[in-house]
């Protein structure tokens, strides 16, 4: 399995629902957001100039109709991958680091849910995850 595919499944061992890059158009709140790159920064890692040192940086987006829940849902994501450690075949991963907070709790002004014609307020955290090639 990738990091990628394991980040996910972190995330919605959670229990909320978390979507991969993709917000349907009318989402149920609250819910979450995993934004992952295409590719991993690769660098050179030893003296013979082996691109085999890879760091991901995602983010998660936390959303919710109230600050209150957009407070949970974070949390919880937070709890999921902080300091979790996930394998990919080939690779040494180390422990994820929470990066900071990009974007701080705030309203969606261009967002109206319609079941509740309410602002859903949301936050943005960043996260990195490193990893070497396995030596064996």
């Amino acid at each position: 399995m990738s990091h990628f595919d394991q980040v996910v499944a972190l995330l919605r061992g959670t229990g909320f629902t978390v979507h991969a890059g993709r917000v349907p158009d009318f989402p149920k709140f609250p819910y979450a957001v995993l934004w992952w790159p295409g590719a991993p920064r690769r660098s050179v890692y030893n003296l013979r100039g082996d691109s085999g040192h890879a760091e991901t940086v995602f983010q998660i987006t936390s959303v919710g109709l109230t600050l209150q829940s957009v407070q949970i849902v974070a949390q919880a994501m937070q709890d999921a991958v902080l300091d979790a450690v996930v394998e990919a075949d080939g690779w040494v991963s180390h422990r994820i680091k929470h990066s900071g907070t990009v974007v701080p709790i705030q309203e969606d002004r261009d967002v109206i849910d319609e079941e509740t014609k309410r602002h859903p307020f949301y936050t943005v955290d960043t996260y990195r995850l490193s990893a070497e090639v396995d030596p064996d």
